[in-house]
């Protein structure tokens, strides 16, 4: 007679010999499974046919694009979308940072673009200030180049009076400089001057030929917050773009960070409603989103489609009317304390925009 113990056993193992490795995330599954319980995938034997290749392509784009197009159009309505994603309509819209990152990335995108195609938006107009200095090094090889022929001219047209209408002209095509020397003929004696624990002044002539590091010994810069400063500086001065490339490219943290600290604010103004911090940080990522879209939106016709008369402050009065409108929607209160807690909202919001973005720029100026 057979031990019950060893015939459990043996009904244990038998369904164990049905089971296979989902190739994918190697977990045991039936062998009869379609679909592996753990990562989701399709068994298949390995063949892939051209056209479940094919239809596979076709559902994940448009399931996509459809959860994209209803965001965007969902979003133009105050915490529509924040509503419904903590009702649980979570398969409905895009995850709600991975929406905001590629806002972001097209909006980064046409800044960039503009940057290169000429000055469109004033907050990044630094990228144009490139060309300015290499229409003064063109003045300053001008200059030089006078000067250095001044000598080949005839004895009989270097006259005083001849000396110094040159003088008069140089000194007017120099007056992008800081300043030159008062002697004749010396402009290129002149450049850019420092002020900070010692006083500093560079010649052109050696900030056309020389690296920062190579000026910074030559003229004898010892302290190293001089140093840093003035290397800073000067490359700034060579290659302004690369400092608001920099500055562009920290812009979606900045952005991030403040939604962080500004969900903190939120949380303690409506702490009666023990709401958690993902809630507020939710609601404000979806604010941000539907700004930069609608800013990216807006931006892109009036560039490319040449239609002016849509303003992009369209898009700041959407922000002032849609936020309001949120916290009123979403939280529940009454309209006089949603307004009194909006302007709190937006004065703390200004305040700490403005400090994450000086320390932006001030960290792009000395580490770019």
């Amino acid at each position: 007679m057979e031990n019950p113990t060893d015939a459990e056993q043996a009904s244990s193992e038998q369904p164990e010999k049905k089971k296979i490795v989902c190739p994918n995330c190697e977990k045991k599954i039936s062998r009869n499974a379609v679909f592996c319980p753990k990562c989701g995938q399709r068994q298949v034997s390995g063949k892939i046919k051209m056209r479940d290749l094919l239809i596979r392509l076709w559902n994940t784009t448009f399931h996509l694009e459809s959860k994209f197009l209803r965001m965007v159009w969902h979003l133009l309505i105050p915490a529509k979308v924040t509503i419904a994603y903590f009702k649980g309509q979570i398969k409905r819209y895009p995850h709600p940072i991975q929406f905001f990152l590629v806002c972001m990335f097209f909006f980064l995108l046409y800044v960039s673009a503009r940057g290169k195609g000429g000055p469109d938006m004033n907050l990044f107009a630094l990228l144009k200030m490139e060309e300015n200095q290499q229409s003064i090094k063109g003045k300053v090889e001008l200059a030089e180049s006078i000067r250095l022929h001044w000598d080949s001219i005839p004895q009989r047209l270097r006259t005083p009076p001849a000396r110094q209408a040159l003088d008069t002209v140089l000194h007017l095509a120099m007056k992008d400089l800081d300043f030159w020397e008062k002697d004749s003929l010396g402009i290129m004696e002149g450049g850019y001057r420092f002020i900070l624990k010692g006083s500093y002044r560079f010649a052109n002539r050696d900030l056309l030929k020389m690296t920062p590091d190579s000026l910074l010994q030559y003229y004898h810069v010892e302290p190293w917050l001089d140093r840093l400063l003035i290397r800073q500086s000067l490359k700034a001065s060579q290659d302004t773009a690369a400092v608001a490339r920099s500055w562009i490219g920290s812009f979606t943290w900045i952005l991030l960070f403040q939604i962080a600290v500004m969900s903190f604010w939120l949380k303690g103004m409506y702490r009666r409603q023990k709401r958690y911090f993902v809630e507020h940080f939710v609601l404000l990522i979806h604010l941000h989103s539907g700004f930069i879209f609608l800013l990216t939106l807006i931006s892109v016709l009036r560039t490319y489609l040449h239609l002016n008369f849509i303003s992009r402050s369209l898009s700041l009065w959407w922000l002032l009317v849609a936020t309001p409108l949120a916290m009123y929607f979403y939280y529940g209160q009454s309209k006089r304390k949603t307004f009194l807690k909006f302007l709190i909202f937006c004065f703390l919001y200004l305040l700490m925009f403005f400090v994450a973005l000086l320390l932006s720029m001030l960290f792009s100026f000395l580490f770019f």
